[in-house]
């Protein structure tokens, strides 16, 4: 035999291929233990939280003095995808969305020192601005623990936490942080009573400069003699409560007042505007995250590996409980996707027993298709790859593709051995023949996905792994395809005789029949009358001179429709038009032709033509009928609930909504137990619902179901959605934002119609509704008691704004002071008015503030109270006035599109739309999939056109099957059975 290849040397050595594989395997292997475990590629998507707290300021005077500054500057540094900001009464929020994948260090360091810039000119009462990084998608911890009792109080809980529990838990490999939610921070809080203070002759002020002066840490240092050194300590500090209660504030006439004559000095909590529930009870939680370079699965099980220790040292009468663990899901996907693959081998190879006949035919690709699936690992290894959902999802796939190449070799060496050539010759000439075609497949398959793994966004992080993996596994099957499947095939095969027996030899003939019946069918097709062959390039023009038909409707309906011509309804009426067009010239040109005894060749082409047409467009015949999304809905067993109360509600009375929440939980059948973190102006809760298998409906199900008991419940909106299939950084799925320069007060207008339309209009015409529920951030209804000065009166009697302002602050602000020690931990001492003295605004005016002369005078000498209402908080995106409108639907595309075409009618110049979140995401993925698809095209029409040394070729091929596969894949989706997404 001439013109030898490598392949031979596998054949002739077999001892060589057996090697390679060995080698294979044996890295496969230990690159599966070096793998780590996630529940997707990692994606760095960081967020830069500011936060900066001025006690006592309005949410337009944040936004001036604090917000405005601050975005100035840090909207100078790189690496920023867009910047959303929120002021509201006495807190400033910037969120830096950063680009994917940027170095977070690098921006947080330049973030940093923006802020340094511009520190000075910020309100000298303002505290410091406090920077924080943390994951887009990490808004929920990766795992909740549940701390309750009935002998211990929340403070006692909260401090035994934050002593002995965090730091255990901190100190986890891979936990970014462990926080306490809901709990009750110490704190020696100092309730003022403004009648004894107005009886002693004291102000507000003096009480606070009287603490801060009385409770300072002294550095004395030490006496140091020729032989000895002797440390000093000043007791300057308050460390009790009966410390505090016995100090002097002030001296009348030799007579002392203490704190406790003109206070009540108590141990208590720095905040009292937040509960937490577990199941109903009152609970402290702590709330686990992971470092985002870090595997969520294994450093959970670290962390439970000491909960029993833990939970072994809790005092007596604490209990604890997992309230919410994250890795249960993905661990049941993960081990779902690996019950699939051993499922998918299994159907294979039944399949290739059935179509090959013959156990020992089935034992080499069976042997083939595992190998190359472990080599795959390898590759994701020295790639620096995760086992995660997508990466496994890529091996599923991979085994119909990796059992082509070794099936293909067993098949061209069997027909040889059918044809009377010995084995090994048959293995040796049919090797060499299918070189070529094997690696000229291997690298059509690796390029269809080479162009999803170098895209970008968020596309090109999730789906980079994927998309290399696969290419991996294709790539390893071709090599063993060309090593070990020939050398097996040369020693395990049987002879031609051995071949036509039995079970083996009933399927050859069986094929053998199906293969006589499609050459008679292909033939029959091609062969036709001399006077009737066409050249080639009829069929792909008959295709083309049918497109301007579609488009001379399009023009025309845009003539009638005007902008609507690109809605749903409009194209889909076109599209139906022209199928009913194509069928009808189609059957017309058949009875013509007839009719005509076939005098006009060329129509079966315009028929061919037309008909491709007609399947192209059966899928888009009503594009309403397609739902897009970024990613599909996934069972995470949870469903959240979140609770947005009338700005004038109590912590006390949202508790009594989430009673009432909590009945609505607890009537689901599905319900297994549930978490609640409530606070005075927002609410956050989880269901988690039985395993999988013992119930059968899904979390979207369950979702769907009590959209209609929140809506009922009084007094507030309830929003009730599911976990995000994939990490978007949004509170919401649908998140549309307004942007303009004009005020806030004139932007609600226009944000009220849209909330307005949403909710109405939106969801009128029957069927699942577009909007479960639709609001907007801006609202104008904060009660809000405005304390107008007289500044000339103010003037006149000697006085400063700033004295007036330090006693108002010191009354109601609620900052804290200076800090104590209390058992090697330090506290803050908050002074501020008793609630009983502040229950409502008109009290005020009979707080007393310092006069002239020393003298005190009630605050209604200097000032008015005039009633307002103001927004509850003033937000910005990409340094513009903003207004953004969430909602939960099931179609966020869907409600997408109707957003966008209601505010293109209704906006005036000077606004633009822009989007958050998982919107975001779904408006940035969706042109560049399209872009991946089209450059894929063109790289396997490339390599196409090298291997056959032609373009027409790889042409006819790639028309005769792309057209086709699209339409095969959009059925599914027209049907409902799916939805266009990333996938």
């Amino acid at each position: 035999m001439a013109n030898k290849r490598f392949t031979d040397l596998f054949v002739r050595k077999p001892v060589v291929s057996v090697v390679l594989s060995i080698v294979i395997l044996v890295l496969g292997l230990l690159s599966y233990f070096q793998l780590n475990t996630r529940q997707y590629p990692r994606s760095d998507s960081a967020v830069v939280n500011v936060t900066t707290v001025y006690f006592g300021a309005s949410a337009d005077t944040v936004r001036g003095y604090i917000t405005t500054q601050l975005e100035r500057v840090i909207a100078s540094a790189d690496g920023i995808d867009y910047i959303e900001s929120s002021s509201s009464a006495g807190v400033s929020q910037i969120k830096v969305y950063l680009r994917l994948n940027y170095d977070t260090n690098a921006a947080l360091a330049q973030i940093s020192a923006k802020i340094d810039q511009v520190s000075n000119q910020l309100p000298p009462e303002a505290e410091t601005p406090t920077i924080e990084v943390e994951t887009a998608d990490n808004q929920f911890a990766s795992m909740y623990l549940s701390f309750y009792s009935d002998t211990l109080s929340q403070n006692q809980i909260t401090d035994y936490l934050n002593r002995m529990v965090q730091p255990r838990l901190s100190a986890v490999p891979g936990v970014q942080k462990a926080e306490v939610l809901g709990g009750r921070v110490f704190a020696m809080r100092v309730w003022l009573k403004p009648d004894e203070l107005a009886a002693h002759g004291l102000s507000p002020a003096e009480v606070r400069n009287a603490l801060a002066s009385n409770n300072a840490l002294a550095a004395v240092g030490s006496t140091k003699g020729t032989m000895l050194s002797v440390s000093l300590v000043a007791n300057t500090d308050l460390k009790s409560v009966e410390e505090f209660k016995r100090m002097v504030v002030a001296n009348r006439d030799g007579t002392l007042i203490r704190l406790q004559d003109v206070a009540e000095v108590v141990l208590g909590a720095e905040s009292y505007d937040e509960e937490v529930r577990f199941g109903g009870q009152t609970a402290t939680f702590m709330g686990l995250w992971v470092l985002p370079t870090e595997s969520t699965i294994e450093v959970i099980k670290r962390v439970r590996d000491i909960l029993p220790d833990i939970e072994r040292d809790l005092p007596v009468g604490l209990q604890m409980s997992i309230g919410y663990d994250s890795t249960k899901y993905i661990e049941d996907a993960l081990s779902e996707i690996v019950t699939t693959l051993s499922e998918t081998l299994l159907i294979v190879a039944v399949v290739i027993f059935l179509f090959l006949g013959s156990f020992r035919s089935v034992l080499i690709p069976i042997v083939a298709m595992p190998l190359s699936l472990i080599g795959a690992l390898f590759m994701m290894f020295i790639l620096g790859f995760t086992l995660n959902l997508l990466t496994l999802l890529a091996i599923v796939l991979a085994v119909g593709i990796v059992v082509d190449d070794a099936i293909v070799v067993v098949e061209n060496i069997e027909r040889h051995i059918r044809e009377g050539r010995s084995k090994i010759d048959a293995a040796i000439l049919g090797a060499r023949e299918l070189v070529s075609p094997v690696i000229s497949m291997t690298i059509t398959l690796a390029a269809v996905y080479a162009p999803i793994g170098f895209q970008g966004g968020l596309t090109g992080a999730l789906f980079r792994e994927f998309a290399f993996t696969l290419a991996g596994a294709v790539v390893v099957s071709g090599f063993v395809a060309l090593t070990l499947s020939p050398m097996m095939s040369a020693y395990l095969l049987k002879d031609a005789a051995d071949e036509e027996k039995g079970f083996t030899g009933w399927t050859n003939h069986m094929f053998d029949k199906l293969r006589a019946r499609y050459d008679r069918l292909i033939g029959g097709i091609i062969t036709v009358r001399e006077e009737r062959r066409i050249s080639w390039w009829l069929l792909p023009i008959a295709l083309v001179l049918w497109i301007p038909f579609w488009g001379m409707a399009v023009l025309i309906a845009s003539l009638i429709f005007g902008k609507a011509v690109f809605s749903g309804a409009v194209m889909g009426g076109i599209a139906m038009a022209m199928v009913a067009i194509f069928l009808i010239g189609a059957l017309f040109t058949v009875g013509y032709e007839l009719l005509l005894g076939r005098r006009f060749p060329v129509l079966p082409y315009v028929l061919s033509g037309a008909t491709m047409l007609v399947l192209l467009l059966l899928p888009f015949t009503n594009p309403m009928f397609i739902q897009e999304e970024l990613a599909p809905k996934e069972d995470q067993g949870i469903v959240f609930s979140i609770l947005l109360p009338s700005p004038t509600a109590t912590i006390d009375q949202n508790i009594i909504y989430a009673e009432e929440i909590q009945r609505i939980f607890e009537s689901v059948p599905e319900y297994d137990y549930s978490f609640q973190i409530t606070g005075a102006s927002f609410g956050f809760a989880g269901v988690i619902l039985k395993p999988w298998s013992e119930r059968e409906r899904t979390a979207t199900e369950i979702e769907q179901s009590l959209q209609g008991p929140a809506a009922a419940v009084p007094g507030i909106n309830l929003i009730v959605t599911t976990p995000d299939p994939l990490p978007s950084g949004g509170s919401l799925p649908i998140e549309f934002v307004i942007r303009s320069t004009a005020d806030h007060s004139e932007m609600e207008e226009f944000a009220n119609s849209l909330v307005l339309y949403a909710n109405t209009e939106a969801n009128a015409g029957g069927g699942m509704p577009t909007f479960f529920f639709a609001d907007s951030d801006l609202k104008y209804d904060l009660p809000q008691v405005e304390i107008e000065i007289d500044k000339d009166k103010v003037a006149a009697m000697g006085l400063s704004l700033t004295d007036v302002a330090r006693d108002l602050g010191s009354m109601l602000g609620g900052g804290y002071v200076n800090r104590f020690i209390n058992d090697g931990r330090s506290y803050r001492v908050i002074p501020q008015v008793e609630r009983g003295e502040r229950l409502n605004a008109a009290q005020l005016l009979d707080y007393h503030i310092r006069g002239p002369q020393g003298r005190l005078i009630p605050l209604s000498t200097v000032a008015t109270l005039k009633e307002t209402v103001q927004p509850r908080t003033l937000n910005r995106f990409q340094q513009l006035n903003s207004v953004k409108i969430s909602g939960v639907g099931p179609d966020v595309d869907a409600a997408l599109k109707k957003l966008e075409a209601k505010a293109r009618e209704i906006l005036p110049a000077g606004y633009s739309i822009d989007y958050a979140g998982g919107s975001r995401q779904l408006r940035n993925e969706g042109n560049a999939l399209w872009q991946a698809f089209a450059l894929a095209a063109i790289l396997i029409f490339l390599v196409l056109a090298a291997q056959f040394n032609s373009f027409r070729d790889p042409f006819i091929i790639m028309l005769g099957s792309v057209p086709l596969a699209i339409v095969g894949a959009m059925l599914p989706i027209f049907l409902g059975a799916t939805s266009l997404n990333i996938y």
